[in-house]
């Protein structure tokens, strides 16, 4: 882990539960949603504020919901709105598990 993973680890209880490279755990669905590379740059489901620095979205998911992959092509913070457990998964195969409380945040 890097040091700036071990900070975060720290922070938002941050655990990598899937090597980079290893897919041998995912969801087959899941892979195929990623070779057909038709991804979303919305970071959520509903923009709430939009100036010419700033879009601010939002994002509601219940559990077991997910948001599909999307290409991140700017800078973002996001806050959490609640307590919760949050699972990441990348492109290259790493799978993170975050457990968050409510006003954690993250640039």
């Amino acid at each position: 882990m890097t040091t700036k993973e071990n900070q975060k680890a720290k922070i938002l209880k941050y655990v990598a539960i899937n090597d980079a490279g290893n897919f041998n755990t995912w969801n087959p669905a899941h892979i195929e949603e990623l070779k057909r590379k038709e991804f979303s740059t919305d970071l959520g489901q509903r923009v709430l504020f939009e100036n010419e620095y700033l879009r601010i979205w939002e994002v509601v998911l219940l559990p077991k919901e997910r948001l599909p992959f999307r290409k991140i092509e700017f800078d973002y913070y996001w806050v959490a709105g609640s307590e919760g457990m949050v699972i990441s998964r990348f492109s290259d195969g790493k799978i993170v598990l975050m457990h968050l409380e409510k006003g954690d945040s993250e640039f």
